[in-house]
């Protein structure tokens, strides 16, 4: 069973911080929106019930997209750290590896080496599908899903209850979308394994991340906004 302790935060101490505090009550926000994605990930996988089944396959890929947009986000806040010497010597003060993980995260950000793949598979993600319903994108999805796929037929379920309802149509139209006209996957038998793969892609990121804001954000506290 997983230990927890209660800190208490002075959050006038935090607000007397400036840009430094408000770097780390942003990340704060950051962590707890990604781990409550992440939770509604893993009720959506463990869920087995019948009556859910047609909603399970869409929502299980709105809270990837989900993640993978606050990811975006958050890392954009990571890299605000580098302008404060005072976060960088704190980083120094962490236990180990919390450096490393920082490290590994500004790879990701503006300039690093893995810049490009980030871009790819989490940036796009974020600025065509998940906050935007981007227009000539989902029309190339829904216009490739067509020809290929002709007259099949597609599902929606109606139900009384409009949290049972689902349009599955939509769905498909997203993973066309994500799959093949986001991150390039080509259509054939393989390209749900690629998919995971990319997904894995951003879940290692999601792991770094939380496990360098929160050693980062509890010894703060401990140094600076401590009641």
């Amino acid at each position: 069973m997983a230990r927890t302790r209660t800190l208490l935060v002075n959050i006038r101490k935090l607000d007397r911080q400036g840009g430094v505090g408000l770097i780390v009550l942003r990340l704060m926000m950051a962590c707890n929106d990604l781990t409550t994605a992440n939770q509604a990930l893993g009720a959506c996988l463990e869920d087995k019930c019948e009556k859910t089944a047609c909603i399970r396959r869409g929502a299980t890929m709105y809270f990837v997209r989900l993640q993978m947009a606050h990811l975006h986000e958050a890392l954009k806040i990571v890299a605000e750290i580098r302008g404060y010497q005072s976060l960088l010597g704190l980083i120094d003060d962490c236990p180990g590896g919390t450096s490393d993980r920082f490290a590994q995260l500004l790879s990701f950000a503006d300039g690093g080496a893995l810049r490009g793949d980030f871009k790819k598979y989490v940036k796009l993600v974020r600025d065509k599908v998940t906050f935007h319903y981007d227009r000539e994108k989902i029309q190339a999805a829904l216009s490739d899903r067509a020809r290929r796929r002709g007259d099949a037929p597609h599902l929606m379920t109606v139900a009384d209850d409009i949290r049972r309802a689902r349009f599955q149509v939509a769905d498909d139209a997203v993973d066309t979308l994500v799959c093949h006209h986001v991150w390039g996957i080509a259509p054939g038998a393989d390209t749900h394994i690629e998919a995971d793969r990319i997904a894995n892609f951003g879940f290692r990121i999601y792991k770094i991340f939380l496990e360098f804001a929160s050693t980062f954000i509890e010894r703060y506290v401990e140094k600076n906004a401590a009641s």
